[in-house]
C-alpha cells in the first residue's frame, strides 16, 4: 500500500500536472485580482479618431482598499491635430460609469495632449500615462510620453507627439 501512495506521488497525472503548472503560473505572474490589490486601480479608456489613431488614456492611482470604491469621478480630456474628431470611445476595463472624455481637435499634425482628473473622496497618489495602440493613417513615428503624476484633485497633464 505504501509504495501505491508513493508511486502516485512521484508520476502525477495529467491533469495535476496542468493544475499545479497553472497555479505556478499565476503565482508567478500574478492573477488580475492579486494585481489589483496590491498595486491599486486601473482605468484606460481607448480612443480612436478620424484620423485613424487609437491612443489609451491610461490611469493608476492607490485606493486603501485597492479597488474603486472612493472614486468618484475620472474627467479626461483629449486635445488631438485640428481637423481630426473623435470616432469612438471605449472603456475595456469597465470604468464607463465612472468616467467622461472629450475631445478637442485644437493642436497642429502629430501633436496629442491628454489631461486627466480624478475625483476620489480621499486624496490618492495618481499616475497618468498615454500611449498609442495605433499609428493614424499618415504614419509617423510615436515619441514616449513621461507619465504625469500627482494626486486626486489635480490636473496630470501629457504630451506626446507622433513625428
Amino acid at each position: 500500500m505504501v509504495s501505491l501512495l508513493t508511486s502516485a506521488r512521484v508520476r502525477p497525472t495529467r491533469w495535476g500536472s496542468a493544475v499545479c503548472g497553472a497555479g505556478l503560473l499565476l503565482c508567478l505572474l500574478g492573477s488580475p485580482l492579486q494585481t489589483r490589490a496590491a498595486a491599486g486601480c486601473r482605468a484606460d479608456p481607448v480612443v480612436t479618431l478620424s484620423n485613424g489613431a487609437t491612443l489609451d488614456l491610461n490611469l493608476a492611482f492607490t485606493t486603501s482598499d485597492g479597488t474603486l470604491s472612493g472614486v468618484q469621478h475620472i474627467a479626461y480630456t483629449l486635445h488631438g491635430p485640428k481637423g481630426t474628431s473623435l470616432v469612438s470611445t471605449s472603456f475595456p476595463d469597465g470604468t464607463g460609469a465612472l468616467s467622461a472624455v472629450t475631445y478637442v481637435a485644437d493642436n497642429t499634425v502629430g501633436n496629442y495632449d491628454g489631461d486627466t482628473l480624478v475625483s476620489t473622496a480621499v486624496k490618492v497618489t495618481v499616475t497618468a500615462y498615454m500611449s498609442v495602440l495605433t499609428l493614424p493613417t499618415t504614419g509617423g513615428t510615436p515619441t514616449p510620453a513621461a507619465p504625469a503624476q500627482g494626486h486626486s484633485g489635480q490636473n496630470l497633464h501629457i504630451h506626446f507627439h507622433i513625428a
